[in-house]
């Protein structure tokens, strides 16, 4: 219904302020009018509706509703409420008017509505434009030549004016006034956007968000016969399923899912763990995990993303640096040797110095696998395995 703010309103404005506080009271009746066809004292009695309210709101509602669209008229004897269906075919929309005049002009929700709209588009018009334009790729053709650098510039201003159109479309869309305002007002609302930084972060936020959905959003197998079949009805749910793999250096290497307590820690579910042509569905508590291995992991976005920067966190820094290169070496015991007399339990060369004692040589040339019970004495000849570095500290 219209409520309008005519003459004979202002003079009463307690009526109107009554109007307005049984605002839903009013539309009801004028909904069982247009749609449940009742129009009499004595249908409305029917759902409860006393006949003093009755003509309470219909007083009320001929006072304030355009002249036209709902009159009395009789049909023999009774008098009935009817309503002018002809002004539906009008670009008007009453029931949008009414919304205005209870408490919000046009200009104010024009306003409104577009700021929420370039705030959300913001963002994502921040990235048209500036994206990768501080990159390395960016600054190598830049100074490359002068035609490159001409190329990159004539191309942030076409991404600058694109960008500037969508604005220039959302204004001319929800604001009344001239095109050519709009026009000149685009480029000014896209260079404030350009430098608020909180844009800037929520941008490279989404796109972030966004590429790592892209990345482990749904099972990274190109084979759809080896993809879960519940995979789909997850997403529907809001729910993904990941493969992440255990990275080498992985400080969860060889420990328990349950030990890991990855569901109260992260709010995730292991479906399986894939560890080379093996698939282990429905692993317990107690199944161990490994660097290599491949885990089908259950969650939302925020707890995928939290478990997997928990998993590359976690690893193990005081791992040294490994040779590709073993070397066998030939150490001859002599009298200063700080082996000597000692048994290779004793030594410590495994511990200490990182290198394995392959065996004592025999008078014959041949190699007599060690025991670690063995004393070492003068004259025995050691060979050892290991790097290069640790043989060096050991002299050999």
């Amino acid at each position: 219904a219209t409520i309008k703010k005519d003459n004979k309103i202002k003079k009463d404005n307690k009526s109107y302020k009554k109007t307005v506080k049984d605002y839903e009271c009013y539309r009801a009746f004028l909904r069982n009018i247009m749609i449940y066809g009742y129009r009499s004292r004595e249908d409305y009695a029917e759902v409860g509706i006393s006949g003093r309210s009755y003509d309470n709101y219909k007083r009320v509602l001929l006072d304030c509703i355009d002249n036209g669209f709902i009159s009395e008229r009789y049909e023999g004897k009774a008098k009935i409420l009817s309503f002018n269906s002809d002004l539906y075919n009008s670009s008007s929309n009453f029931l949008i008017d009414t919304y205005f005049n209870k408490g919000l002009k046009k200009s104010t929700a024009t306003c409104m509505f577009s700021l929420l709209t370039l705030s959300a588009a913001a963002p994502f018009l921040r990235a048209l434009v500036m994206r990768k334009n501080h990159s390395e790729e960016w600054k190598q053709l830049r100074r490359r030549s002068k035609l490159h650098r001409t190329g990159l510039w004539l191309t942030f201003v076409l991404r600058f004016l694109l960008a500037s159109g969508v604005i220039c479309y959302v204004l001319e869309f929800l604001s009344p006034t001239p095109l050519w305002l709009h026009a000149l007002l685009a480029p000014v609302v896209m260079g404030i956007i350009i430098s608020l930084r909180f844009v800037k972060w929520a941008s490279i936020r989404l796109e972030r968000t966004f590429l790592q959905n892209l990345r482990s959003r749904e099972n990274v197998t190109p084979d759809a016969a080896t993809r879960p079949l519940y995979a789909g009805r997850l997403a529907a749910r809001h729910l993904h399923i990941a493969r992440i793999e255990i990275p080498e250096t992985s400080a969860w290497g060889g420990r328990s899912l349950h030990s890991l307590q990855l569901r109260p820690r992260f709010g995730v579910t292991v479906a399986a763990v894939v560890r080379g042509a093996h698939r282990l569905n429905i692993p317990g508590g107690d199944t161990l995990i490994f660097p290599g291995d491949r885990l089908d992991v259950i969650g939302d976005d925020s707890s995928l993303e939290s478990f997997t920067r928990s998993l590359n966190a976690d690893t193990l820094h005081d791992l040294s640096p490994v040779s590709q290169v073993l070397l066998l070496r030939r150490l001859v015991i002599r009298e200063e040797s700080p082996f000597l007399g000692l048994s290779l339990r004793e030594s410590g060369i495994r511990e200490n110095h990182r290198c394995m004692v392959v065996g004592f040589e025999t008078d014959n040339g041949d190699i007599e696998p060690a025991a670690a019970e063995r004393t070492i004495t003068r004259g025995d000849v050691l060979w050892l395995v290991g790097e290069e570095e640790q043989m060096k500290e050991m002299g050999v």
